[in-house]
């Protein structure tokens, strides 16, 4: 029973090599690594995730930039909204007249939200999101498991 608790609890499983490329050891090492590389190396790689404009790296590398570019995330205000929801986290940020609004489901399962009232009428423009580009208008919906999207709102 020990060996099953410490297995759930150990971070090894956090800390296995990074997985480069499809080559041998994942384009970690060429020495064998001190911990097992996960057999899933010639699927999912920084390689193959740098060619997949979807990419988990490529939304980081968006997300990033848009943060960057964006007074409103640096510098602007926050209201959180909707703070006893146990699936959803919004807010949004205020910065010289401009505002973002910001939706995250943090489940993996779909959640249905309902924008709050206090925005819900307002006009919008899509900014960033990490699934398709199918949500342009911010209303309610059905969150898809991790869906985030980012909303101007005008």
């Amino acid at each position: 029973i020990a060996i099953k608790v410490l297995n759930k609890r150990a971070r090894d499983h956090a800390r296995t090599p990074m997985q480069w490329d499809d080559s041998l050891n994942a384009g970690f090492s060429t020495a064998d690594p001190w911990y097992f590389v996960n057999p899933n190396y010639t699927e999912i790689n920084v390689k193959a995730a740098l060619k997949d404009p979807d990419s988990i790296l490529n939304f980081y590398k968006k997300l990033i930039a848009f943060r960057k570019g964006n007074e409103i995330i640096i510098n602007g205000t926050y209201q959180e909204y909707n703070s006893s929801h146990k699936d959803v986290y919004c807010y949004e940020r205020s910065y010289n007249g401009e505002k973002l609004f910001v939706i995250c489901n943090f489940k993996n399962k779909e959640v249905n939200y309902k924008i709050p009232a206090a925005i819900a009428f307002l006009s919008s423009e899509l900014k960033l999101h990490n699934y398709g580009y199918d949500r342009p208008v911010l209303q309610d919906t059905v969150l898809r498991p991790y869906e985030a999207l980012v909303y101007k709102l005008l």
